[in-house]
């Protein structure tokens, strides 16, 4: 996960159910890069660091950049472009220091996670699109893409809280997502082939010859894009009138609240 710049936003609860998931889908470890949080960001963090399940990794910007709070929120708020070159930097030193421990590697932000759809797990998930490649890719695909549909808080406020779910389980209860894909994909790499990443893709590939990437059917997975507010023109995408309701999510409900209200109660969050 990219540089976090969250200094003054509480995201703590929500990064606990999102890590807690995440371990369900069967992820063997988290890599986090960390610009400036928020303490109860830190504290929770900090568990799952002892736990084993996060590596944490202090990032700045370079050469005079601003590196306090207010100062560097602001700047990378108002200079959009530089943020995602920057992002490149935490995103391939990941890279490197994983490809050689894991066969997949994948680029994600907080507020994304990949479904798998007719799979409990990533590796029933991985499986299966490893048994039936895309016609012309063979075996030599460098990276799978999803893609995302935005899920809005606009979207779950029209309908309400679900009964049942405390409502601090926030992606458990916002299970209204946009009936299109927003644009733009998200790729799990395969560390055999890739040789450099970009934000959302794979940059080069070994033999010269490009990356073969293969685009996942939507009936077998794609990526929730959680978002408080609407950007960059997608105004249509993320209107309430255009929402499906997709509870995919709650095949994990038991044990997603179970395990995310017992770290939260320890860690006294709620």
């Amino acid at each position: 996960v990219k540089g976090l710049d969250f200094p003054f936003v509480d995201k703590s609860i929500l990064i606990a159910e999102w890590l807690e998931l995440h371990k369900i889908l069967g992820v063997d470890k988290i890599y986090l890069y960390e610009l400036n949080v928020h303490p109860n960001i830190s504290k929770v963090l900090q568990y799952y660091i002892n736990e084993g399940f996060v590596e944490l990794m202090p990032l700045s910007l370079p050469a005079g950049q601003p590196n306090t709070p207010h100062e560097m929120h602001k700047y990378l708020t108002e200079n959009i472009q530089l943020k995602r070159a920057h992002e490149k930097l935490p995103y391939n030193d990941c890279f490197y220091k994983t490809m050689n421990k894991y066969k997949y590697v994948a680029n994600l932000d907080m507020d994304e996670i990949i479904i798998p759809r007719k799979y409990e797990t990533y590796e029933e998930l991985f499986g299966k699109l490893n048994r039936k490649p895309k016609k012309g890719l063979t075996n030599n695909i460098a990276a799978y893409s999803f893609s995302r549909f935005l899920v809005m808080n606009s979207m779950r406020e029209i309908h309400g809280w679900t009964s049942g779910i405390p409502q601090y389980m926030y992606m458990l209860q916002n299970v209204y997502r946009s009936s299109k894909p927003e644009g733009g994909v998200k790729s799990v790499l395969v560390t055999d082939l890739v040789l450099d990443t970009g934000n959302h893709r794979p940059r080069r590939c070994s033999g010269g010859r490009g990356c073969k990437i293969a685009k996942v059917d939507t009936r077998d997975g794609f990526i929730f894009h959680f978002r408080s507010s609407c950007k960059d023109g997608r105004d249509v995408k993320c209107s309430p009138s255009n929402d499906v309701k997709d509870s995919v999510l709650w095949k994990y409900k038991q044990l997603l609240t179970h395990r995310t209200t017992k770290v939260l109660k320890m860690l006294n969050l709620i």
